[in-house]
């Protein structure tokens, strides 16, 4: 920003909504999904988890991803 007189670097990730339907099921499909949700959803939780506690291989991989484009 020239009103800072410094360049600003940034990286603008839409992807990752922060709010509770980002990931939801319909009441109708839920019963035949169980089975996978209970598979599928601790592996959220954990990515979620290990980004809290180190985001910087993520932050280093958006970064890398975005300089290529």
């Amino acid at each position: 920003m020239r009103a800072w007189h410094k360049p600003v670097r940034y990286l603008l990730v839409d992807a990752y909504p922060i709010y509770q339907s980002a990931l939801a099921i319909r009441a109708d499909k839920l019963a035949a999904s169980r089975a996978c949700l209970a598979a599928l959803a601790p592996l959220f939780q954990r990515a979620q988890r290990d980004y809290i506690t180190g985001p910087g291989p993520t932050n280093q991989f958006l970064d890398k991803s975005v300089s290529l484009s």
